[in-house]
């Protein structure tokens, strides 16, 4: 998914006392309609309702490695709040956080064999914590955790910190990074970011990393609507009343920068985690309503009609060379979702939720998590499979098979599909 910030969102304290247990067991199955493998990760000393699964997901109390093998828990009780972490003992106590805002301990990063934390521990001011076997370390003080930038696996926190009053600093693996409250911010997969930032009145578009700086170009904030990498150039999108360009700056082969004209108004710029492909949201200069025009790569229109879509909304291939989009389609409570590829059109019925989707690089949908109102149901290549109260974490398996974790009773599972591999392929989605 192309970067987005994200607010945490949770309606209540979740408490789940006693201790998980790690239940490591693999069941293969071979059945007419599944050949593929149930892993049982934990047992939970509770059985949890949706609602509350979807609280310690969204409030980074619930999370699983971007393979789905290992889990980690924050476990609230009376007395404070204990971490848990399938592959290691990672046990340790923090304290409530004294604003009921802050929502409570946070995983901010998992590994199979380390847990990046925010926490309020004894005699420490709140801040991230390293946990390994066998080892915790105060890494720096954090006042609060404030959301995230997230791109597909990568994904890098955003809190405030007392070293960085008035700035918004993210949590990078080469730094901590203080930037301008409202810069506008893309990640990449490699954990390099594009930022639309003000500096002394004066604002910049520039690329950042580990081997620093480029290519720090001045800009005016307000028609600029991002900074993005497309291919080898970095572009600038931006928007006035009268015209819509992209505009190549920083390190270019002429003399002059290559400008990209728009037809029509720019809403917004995808750029896919490895800046491989280009998606573009226009609106028609004499439409009416909500009527737009998503186009591919600048020149391939998708799809064009009355809809809205937000960051969040584009899945990318694992390559970044094709995409699917979830559009929202209808008002007044009446709305239901299109999802959009540059070879599929499909929709949905009015009461389902498309959570998640994975595509592959020819633009084919292979697997999406649709939510019932009730219950998740995985849908693999067209089959529909047993609806359970949570999954999520939908990703390919090394060997190709389609995996993704669910919570049913009190088991946390990983699921592994192989049918597919094991028949000829068949297309099963409307083509266009």
């Amino acid at each position: 998914m192309t970067a987005h910030i994200r607010a945490f969102q949770q309606e209540a304290h979740v408490a789940i006392t006693g201790t998980p247990r790690s239940e490591q067991s693999v069941v293969r199955l071979h059945e007419p309609t599944f050949t593929g493998e149930m892993h049982t990760l934990c047992t939970l000393p509770m059985t949890p309702t949706p609602k509350m699964l979807r609280q310690l997901i969204s409030g980074d109390q619930l999370a699983v490695t971007a393979s789905g093998s290992q889990v980690a828990l924050v476990l609230a009780n009376d007395r404070g709040e204990e971490l848990f972490h399938t592959g290691f003992d990672a046990r340790m106590s923090f304290q409530h956080s004294p604003l009921k805002e802050d929502g409570g301990t946070r995983i901010l990063r998992i590994h199979d064999q380390y847990l990046l934390v925010w926490g309020c521990a004894v005699g420490y001011p709140p801040g991230v914590w390293l946990v390994v076997p066998g080892a915790r370390q105060f890494l720096f003080p954090m006042d609060r955790i404030k959301g995230s930038y997230a791109n597909g696996t990568v994904r890098l926190t955003v809190g405030e910190s007392p070293h960085y009053p008035g700035k918004n600093v993210i949590i990078t693996s080469w730094g901590l990074l203080p930037i301008t409250v409202g810069s506008k911010v893309e990640l990449y997969a490699d954990g390099n970011l594009c930022i639309v930032e003000e500096l002394d009145g004066q604002c910049y578009a520039y690329e950042i990393g580990q081997d620093g700086i480029e290519p720090f170009s001045s800009c005016t904030l307000d028609p600029t609507i991002r900074f993005v990498r497309w291919r080898s150039q970095h572009l600038l999108a931006t928007r006035t009343p009268h015209r819509s360009l992209l505009i190549e700056t920083g390190k270019h082969d002429s003399s002059k920068p290559r400008v990209i004209a728009i037809d029509g108004q720019l809403e917004e710029v995808w750029s896919s985690p490895t800046h491989g492909a280009l998606l573009t949201l226009v609106r028609p200069r004499d439409a009416t309503g909500d009527v737009r025009r998503l186009f591919f790569n600048n020149d391939t229109l998708v799809y064009e009609g009355s809809f809205t879509i937000t960051r969040s909304d584009v899945f990318w291939s694992s390559s970044g060379t094709s995409f699917a989009a979830r559009l929202q389609i209808g008002s007044q409570g009446k709305v239901r979702q299109r999802l959009v590829t540059p070879v599929e059109d499909r929709e949905f019925l009015d009461h389902v939720d498309v959570r998640e989707v994975m595509v592959n690089d020819g633009g084919y949908v292979e697997a999406v998590i649709a939510q019932d109102g009730a219950w998740d149901k995985p849908i693999v290549r067209g089959r529909r499979l047993t609806a359970v109260p949570l999954a999520w974490n939908l990703h390919e398996d090394p060997d190709g098979g389609i995996a993704w974790n669910t919570i049913h009773d009190d088991l946390v599972l990983k699921w592994i599909d192989r049918t597919h591999l094991q028949q000829r392929t068949v297309r099963y989605a409307t083509q266009r």
